[in-house]
C-alpha cells in the first residue's frame, strides 16, 4: 500500500492516553483548504459494529455531552464522521469477534486485517487510524497491512485515575480479560483476582454482565497495569516510535523531536502547541497503593517468560518520561486534600465492588435456588407425568379387566343359555326315549307276532313246495357273482335237473310265464343247449335245501 504515499499510519494506545487529542491534531491538518489526511478514530469500537446496518448512528457521537465529562477536546465534526462517509466499504466486512475477541491478535486476525484493509482502500486521502484496542496487535497488523505504527502512552498513575471518569473503561477491561487465547500473564491475573468468565454472550450482554461485577480498586489497577506493561513491551519491540503525552504536553524540545519523527513518516503540518494533559501530584501514600501491585505484575511477567532486560527498559522509559515535578500543581494543602479524595474514592470503589459482589452472590444464590426449585419442579412434573401415565395404564388395565369381565359375563350367560337349552333338549330327549321305549315295546310285540306267523308260514305246505324255487333264485344270485362260464354251467345243470322232474318243470313254467322276458331267454338257452350235456359226477342235485346249499358252495369255489 505504498502507491502515491497512501500507506496507512496507525496510532495505537490504551484508553485515556490522549488519543482523541492526537486524532484531532491530525484531522485538522489541511492542504489547499481540504483535509490532508483521512483520520479514523476507533474503527474497532462496538458502536461501529452496531452502525453497520444504520450508519447514522455514527453521527450521534459528537464533541459535547459525555465528551466534556471525559475532557475530550472540542471536535468540529462527529467522532466517527470519516467512517460514516465510507460506510458502504466496510459494513459487510466488520464482525463482532474483531472488537474484543481478537484483542490478543491470535484470534480473529484475518477478519481484523480484512476489515481495516477495506477502510484503508476506501479512504479519499492518506489514512490515519487511531485505535485503543490494538496495542497488542501492532506486530500482526504491521505484518499484514504494512504502514507506520506509533504507540501513544502516558504515566500509569494519572492514566488509571483518568479511567475512573466513567465505569465504561473498567467494564471494557473485563471484556478484554474475557477474550480467548490470552497470554500467560493474563491467565495469572485472572486466577489472582478470581475473574469470572462468560462465554457465548454478545458484546452488549458481556457489558451488562460485567457492569454488575465491578472490580475492586486493587483488581482494577492490576488489570490496567498488566495491559499497560504488555502494550509497552509490544511497542518497544515493533512500533516505529512511541509518543509520551505527558512530555508532549510539557516539553517543547520533546514536541520538536516528535514532529521530526512524524515528518520522517511523511506526516506534516502538525501543531502540538495546545497539547495539555492533566498531571496530578503524588506522594508516598499513593506509592503505597500502586507500587506493591506493580511489583506483582512484574513478577507475573517474569514468570510468564518475559525478558527481564525488556521489563527494565520499560521501567526506565517510564522514569525518564515521568512528568516534571514543576509541571504538577502544588499548594500547601493540595497534596493532602487530593490524597484524602483519592483514599475516599478507592475505599468507595472497594465498597461498591464488595457490595456488588455480595449482591451478585445473593443473586447467584437466588438463581441457584430458582434453578434448584425449577429442577425440583421439573422432577415433580416428571413424577406427576409418571403417575399420570401409571394412572392411565391402570385405567386402561381396569378397562381391559372390565371388558374381560363383560366377556366372561357374556360367556357365562351364553353357557347358562346353552345349559338351559341342553336341559330342555334332555327333557325332550327323555320324552322321546320314553316314546321310543313305548314304540319299541309295541314293535317287539309285533315282531313276536310276525315270528310266530313266519314260523307257521315256514311249516306250511306251500313254503316247502316252493323251497326248490327259492334255492334256484339263490343260485341265480350266487351265479351273478361268478364268471359267465359258471353261469352257463349252472343253467345247463338246472335244465337237466328239471327234465328229470316233470312236475317241478310244470310249476317252474307257470312261474316263468309271469315274466315274459325271462321266459324267452330261458327257452332260447334251452334250445341252444338241447344236445347231450356232460354231467359232472360230483354234482348231486336234490330238492332238499341243505343239499342245494352245498351245491351252491361248490359253484362259488369254481367247480
Amino acid at each position: 500500500m505504498n502507491e502515491s504515499g497512501r500507506d496507512p499510519f496507525f496510532i495505537h494506545s490504551l484508553h485515556r492516553s490522549g488519543s482523541t487529542y492526537l486524532f484531532n491534531a491530525l484531522r485538522r491538518v489541511t492542504l489547499d483548504g481540504q483535509p490532508r489526511y483521512t483520520c479514523f478514530q476507533e474503527p474497532i469500537h462496538e458502536l461501529v459494529l452496531d452502525a453497520r446496518h444504520n450508519p447514522d448512528v455514527l453521527l450521534t457521537v459528537k464533541g459535547s455531552g459525555s465528551f466534556q465529562q471525559l475532557r475530550h477536546p472540542q471536535l468540529e465534526k462527529p467522532y466517527f464522521q470519516e467512517l460514516h462517509d465510507i460506510h458502504s466499504a466496510w459494513k459487510d466486512v466488520i464482525s463482532p469477534e474483531i472488537i474484543y475477541s481478537g484483542y490478543f491478535a491470535t484470534a480473529a486476525g484475518g477478519a481484523t486485517s480484512a476489515y481495516l484493509r477495506s477502510i484503508i482502500e476506501a479512504a479519499p486521502s492518506r489514512p490515519i487510524i487511531q485505535e485503543c484496542r490494538t496495542p497488542l496487535r501492532i506486530a500482526f497488523l504491521k505484518e499484514q497491512l504494512g504502514g507506520s505504527h506509533v504507540f501513544l502512552w502516558r504515566n500509569p498513575w494519572d492514566q488509571w485515575w483518568s479511567l475512573k471518569a466513567t465505569d465504561y473503561f473498567d467494564t471494557a477491561h473485563q471484556l478484554i480479560l474475557n477474550a480467548p487465547t490470552p497470554p500467560r500473564v493474563i491467565s495469572a491475573l485472572r486466577d489472582y483476582i478470581g475473574f469470572e468468565l462468560c462465554e457465548g454472550l454478545s458484546i452488549h450482554e458481556q457489558f451488562l454482565f460485567y457492569g454488575l461485577r465491578r472490580p475492586s480498586a486493587e483488581s482494577s489497577y492490576l488489570t490496567y497495569f498488566t495491559l499497560y506493561m504488555l502494550s509497552m513491551l509490544e511497542a518497544g519491540r515493533v512500533a516505529d516510535f512511541s509518543i509520551n503525552i505527558d512530555q508532549l504536553s510539557s516539553n517543547s524540545d520533546y514536541r520538536e523531536k516528535i514532529l521530526e519523527k512524524f515528518e520522517s513518516h511523511r506526516i506534516q503540518g502538525m501543531d502540538f502547541s495546545d497539547c495539555h494533559v492533566a498531571q496530578a501530584p503524588y506522594d508516598k501514600r499513593d506509592a503505597a497503593f500502586f507500587e506493591p501491585l506493580e511489583r506483582r505484575v512484574v513478577q507475573w511477567l517474569k514468570e510468564a517468560g518475559q525478558e527481564t532486560e525488556k521489563i527494565v527498559q520499560v521501567q526506565r522509559l517510564r522514569e525518564e518520561n515521568a512528568p516534571l515535578s514543576g509541571s504538577r500543581p502544588k499548594t500547601s494543602r493540595f497534596p493532602a486534600e487530593i490524597w484524602r479524595l483519592r483514599d475516599v474514592l478507592i475505599r468507595t470503589e472497594n465498597r461498591e465492588a464488595a457490595a456488588l459482589r455480595e449482591l451478585n452472590g445473593k443473586v447467584a444464590a437466588q438463581q441457584a435456588e430458582l434453578t434448584r426449585l425449577d429442577q425440583r419442579n421439573r422432577e415433580i412434573e416428571s413424577v406427576k407425568g409418571q403417575l399420570e401415565a401409571s394412572l392411565a395404564e391402570e385405567r386402561s388395565a381396569k378397562g381391559a379387566q372390565q371388558a374381560l369381565l363383560a366377556e366372561e359375563r357374556s360367556a357365562r350367560n351364553e353357557l347358562e343359555d346353552r345349559l338351559a337349552a341342553e336341559r330342555e333338549a334332555r327333557l325332550q330327549l327323555g320324552a322321546r326315549l320314553a316314546h321310543l321305549g313305548e314304540r319299541a315295546a309295541i314293535l317287539k310285540e309285533e315282531v313276536q307276532q310276525l315270528t310266530v306267523q313266519i314260523a307257521a308260514f315256514q311249516n306250511s305246505t306251500s313254503w316247502r313246495v316252493t323251497a326248490p324255487i327259492r334255492g334256484l333264485v339263490d343260485s341265480f344270485r350266487a351265479v351273478g357273482r361268478v364268471p359267465k362260464a359258471n353261469i352257463k354251467l349252472v343253467m345247463r345243470h338246472g335244465l337237466l335237473w328239471l327234465r328229470r322232474r316233470p312236475r317241478t318243470t310244470t310249476a317252474v313254467q307257470r312261474v316263468v310265464r309271469l315274466v315274459p322276458p325271462l321266459e324267452r331267454r330261458l327257452l332260447g338257452f334251452a334250445r341252444a343247449n338241447s344236445g347231450l350235456v356232460a354231467v359232472d359226477t360230483g354234482w348231486k342235485l336234490e330238492p332238499d335245501p341243505v343239499v342245494l346249499g352245498a351245491w351252491r358252495k361248490r359253484l362259488r369255489a369254481g367247480r
